[in-house]
Parts: C-alpha cells; sequence; structure tokens
C-alpha cells in the first residue's frame, strides 16, 4: 500500500475534487485539518491549515499547498521492510 501526503488549502474542495472528479472514496475525515481518500492500492492523505503538516520547520520554513508532499510506506515490519529496501 503506498500513501501520499499533499498539503491543500481547503480540504473539503480537495475531498470533493478527488472523489467526484477522479473516483476516489473518502476513507475518513478528521473535521477541516485533515482527509483520507482511496483510489485501488494508493491512498492520499490531504492536509489542510491546522493540521500536523502545516507545521514550521525548526528553521522556520513555512509549508505551501503544491510542496512538502510525503511518501508514506505502511508495513507491519519496519525491520524487514528497512532490510528489504537496502
Amino acid at each position: 500500500m503506498a500513501a501520499i501526503r499533499y498539503l491543500v488549502n481547503d480540504v473539503n474542495v480537495a475531498v470533493a475534487f478527488y472523489t467526484n472528479t477522479l473516483g476516489f472514496e473518502l476513507v475518513e475525515q478528521w473535521g477541516l485539518p485533515f482527509a483520507m481518500v482511496k483510489r485501488g492500492d494508493l491512498t492520499l492523505w490531504l492536509s489542510g491549515p491546522g493540521s500536523s503538516a502545516s507545521r514550521p520547520l525548526v528553521d522556520g520554513s513555512e509549508p505551501l499547498p503544491g510542496g512538502w508532499n510525503r511518501l508514506v510506506l505502511e508495513t507491519d515490519n519496519l525491520a524487514s521492510l528497512v532490510e528489504e529496501l537496502t
């Protein structure tokens, strides 16, 4: 399973786009800051203002929509996955 996090300006607008236009299904939504949508094996994490992904880095850099995307790998055995990938 793969998941990618996108920073978006408006989670509700992003959910509507991915579900109504691209055929994703809403997996869950936690208020305005965060939602997960899925299509096949791909899960998108949609993070809006106020989500943990919107916090600045240690150097003060602010994340902006269109940047700072994250690739998320889910596994039941981290040590095995690290060994497999290295």
